[in-house]
């Protein structure tokens, strides 16, 4: 009989890769084959379960002034998620520019970097009292440092309040660990019985403002929730009084508006004010940084920017290029920005027309259209959108919420002569996400499929479909990867005279609640490759290499967190600024002895026993 061998004595276990065997059957290895066989020269011992992710992320050195790059290439995922770990105290680049320096900077009015002081670096020396229970700026900041909250009565207060009076304004900073509801969350707030500019909800957990205008104190909701589980870990935020509403962005992104503006002054920051003149504790977060106020409504791509100076990793998001310039640009028909209109950029000059003045709010790469589910659209009847053959279509769009059979994309008429056909259709199927998509051919004969999970409320997404009219193939795309592909029999045609909608059914009704930004339709099938590069440049996902450039001798750590197949990881590395040639590692893995993943909720530690963890376990 062959040798029985508890999997106890198994000394080495060179590789653990994916398949279907559970966790749960892997107590005993049931035989082995011969005795004769010695257990080093067996390659693979087991599979189990599926892939998992790997960091790999060498450390680097290199030189002040000259380009460094994290490579983390070699590793294994889905998604690369960079976050700076620290950088040298003298550094500048994930601050703010300091004296109001550069366009970005124009009109700012307070910058507080909180790297171990309150100094105000815009120039205008604001000076900040702490006040409450003591605390001190946090040494465990962002990168460099942070202002922390220690206790429900920790509050910062400016000696002098920043005025609000004078127009347009923003206020924008990163914090960390928002506080879990209980009472209101207040990030900044005017003198007494005055404004909160941005405020949580208790409760609800919408974002908004408070407004205390004619004696009357109201909360205005933005239309955005932030659970606080959801926003743990450093995230960013900033508002924008513009006109007489308020605008908001959640790391770097639009998510909603107020319909109320304050027009008073900023005074408390990090909680309501001090419980020792009457105020309530209300703590935004356990920390907050890099706190700015300008003097002027920041546009979109001015957030973003913001934003993306503190992100290891960020990627500059840009429009699509105007006027068919570049191959992939090769077919474009039309191309609405919607920065301030509906004007088509495409150089085919096809305007659409607005009904019911949509309102133009931030949008994902510039502005958006707002459509209000009630009854605003775009619409063209322009020929050259009636497309029965090759053809792509893709948009960023936020869905407010998610209503049965509101129509989002829609050239087609009414009735079923051939004249009006459905030449390409897009409507909400049900609640939870799920469109129909449908073109008609003869006299309105349909080739319709249901795509699952193709949108959710709440966030912007990248969708679309090319459609390979030789194929006879629709592939539906959701931020850039095809989730569903539809093969049907016959082509569309007809529709002469069926107009193009965004946001409606043209008859008055089934109007869609939520935002388009970066509209485009091609009149050729766009190849993977091609999505891949529209999304990837408008995306700002980081992808696998972060490159700095350092402004001072020491050492700057990122940290990598990948994930796939539901599972993530984590791993550091450092950039050692003096000089020299790059060295290899494993993430934080380098020497180590045991590799530790969480897998459904379970933790493994799986022994290496003689193996060098800077291998390629590949």
């Amino acid at each position: 009989m062959p040798d029985q061998s508890q999997i106890s004595a198994i000394s080495q276990i060179t590789e653990i890769v994916g398949s279907q065997v559970a966790a749960s059957s892997l107590a005993v290895v049931p035989e082995i084959v011969t005795s004769a066989v010695g257990l080093s020269s067996v390659s693979v011992i087991m599979e189990i379960g599926p892939e998992l992710p790997r960091s790999i992320v060498p450390d680097i050195s290199g030189s002040p002034g000259t380009v460094a790059t994290f490579n983390g290439g070699a590793s294994v995922t889905d998604t690369f998620n960079w976050e700076w770990v620290s950088i040298p105290a003298e550094s500048g680049i994930v601050n703010l520019p300091d004296n109001a320096s550069g366009s970005l900077m124009a009109d700012n009015e307070v910058l507080f970097h909180f790297d171990g002081n309150t100094t105000d670096s815009s120039g205008n020396n604001k000076s900040l009292t702490l006040a409450g229970n003591p605390f001190a700026p946090d040494p465990y900041g962002r990168a460099t440092g942070s202002l922390g909250y220690s206790s429900g009565s920790s509050v910062a207060i400016l000696d002098s309040p920043v005025s609000l009076a004078g127009g347009n304004w923003t206020i924008a900073f990163w914090f960390y660990n928002l506080i879990p509801q209980g009472n209101y969350r207040s990030a900044v707030r005017g003198t007494s019985n005055i404004d909160v500019q941005i405020i949580i909800e208790n409760n609800s957990e919408r974002l908004g403002t408070f407004i205390h205008a004619g004696g009357n104190p109201r909360f205005r909701p933005s239309g955005f929730s932030m659970p606080s589980a959801s926003y743990q870990g450093w995230h960013h935020i900033a508002a924008v009084g513009s006109g007489t509403t308020t605008q908001f962005y959640v790391d770097g992104v639009y998510v909603g508006v107020s319909d109320r503006k304050s027009v008073h002054d900023v005074h408390s920051i990090g909680n309501y004010e001090s419980p020792t003149s009457g105020g309530l504790q209300q703590r935004f977060a356990e920390r907050l940084d890099e706190f700015a106020i300008w003097s002027r409504a920041l546009s979109a791509p001015e957030i973003r920017e913001v934003y993306n100076l503190g992100v290891a990793g960020a990627r500059p998001v840009t429009p699509l290029p105007d006027n068919g310039v570049g191959s992939l640009m090769a077919d474009n028909v039309a191309l609405f920005h919607f920065d301030s209109n509906g004007n088509d950029s495409s150089g085919n000059g096809i305007n659409l027309t607005l009904s019911n003045s949509p309102s133009f709010v931030g949008g994902y790469v510039g502005n958006s259209i707002d459509l209000n589910g009630t009854n605003q659209t775009a619409s063209t009847t322009d020929s050259r959108v009636k497309l029965t053959g090759d053809m792509s279509l893709f948009t960023w769009i936020f869905l407010d919420d998610l209503t049965d059979n509101d129509n989002l994309i829609r050239c087609g008429g009414a009735g079923e002569a051939p004249a009006n056909n459905l030449l390409y259709f897009i409507q909400l199927e049900g609640t939870s996400g799920d469109i129909l998509y449908i073109h008609e051919y003869g006299p309105g004969n349909n080739q319709s499929v249901v795509v699952s999970g193709m949108v959710s409320a709440g966030q912007w997404l990248h969708i679309g479909f090319v459609r390979d009219a030789t194929a006879k193939t629709v592939k539906f795309y959701r931020d850039g990867r095809v989730i569903q592909t539809f093969s049907y029999t016959d082509n569309a045609d007809g529709g002469s005279t069926s107009p193009l909608f965004l946001g409606s059914n043209g008859a008055g009704d089934r109007f869609m609640n939520g935002r388009f930004d970066e509209f485009a339709i091609w009149s050729r099938a766009l190849s993977s490759s091609d999505v891949a590069q529209i999304y990837d440049s408008q995306s700002g996902q980081p992808l696998d290499t972060v490159s700095f450039t350092p402004d001072v001798v020491g050492t700057y750590s990122v940290s990598l967190a990948t994930t796939k197949n539901g599972y993530s990881e984590s791993a550091t590395a450092s950039a050692n600024i003096t000089g020299g040639s790059a060295s290899t590692g494993i993430g934080n893995m380098a020497g180590a002895s045991l590799y530790s993943r969480s897998l459904s909720g379970t933790h493994f530690l799986i022994p290496f026993t003689g193996i060098d963890p800077s291998e390629d376990l590949d």
